[in-house]
């Protein structure tokens, strides 16, 4: 969902988003996005038929600029892996326009129903917003209003 997203912001804005993808610690390599994701999706106006999972494997670390991890527990077991990787690692959710960063920590709705995936799908568009709006703004510090 968050590549997905990810992905539709930085078009939206022009951007080239060529290079997010998405790895997790624990995902199993070629398994398809869950159901519940599959059908909330296209309110979103995405579509994740195509999605395949892939495991974080060291190569994809040494070619990663950032990490954007949903939760601590996550952000936890790949420092313990990668250590190296700490100064590279944000909570997607700390850019929560609404929760601020005292609200960085997204649950994981896998399993839990088509409602609490509708329900990460509002808050992940928020924090990739804002995510975005960071990148712009170190990429071009002239901008303002922010």
């Amino acid at each position: 969902m968050g590549e997905a997203l990810l992905r539709a912001e930085f078009a939206r804005r022009g951007l080239p988003g060529d290079r997010v993808g998405s790895a997790g610690v624990a995902a199993i390599d070629g398994m398809g996005a869950h159901p519940d994701a599959l059908q909330v999706a296209p309110e979103f106006g995405l579509s994740l038929e195509s999605h395949r999972a892939r495991l974080l494997t060291s190569a994809l670390v040494e070619q990663t600029d950032l990490f954007v991890l949903m939760d601590e527990l996550n952000a936890a077991i790949l420092l313990q892996r990668f250590p190296a990787v700490e100064s590279r690692l944000v909570l997607l959710g700390a850019f929560d326009r609404e929760r601020g960063p005292h609200g960085a920590q997204i649950p994981d709705p896998y399993g839990e129903g088509a409602g609490s995936v509708r329900a990460s799908y509002r808050r992940i568009v928020r924090c990739v917003a804002g995510l975005v709006d960071a990148i712009e703004d170190a990429v071009r510090p002239e901008r303002t209003g922010r």
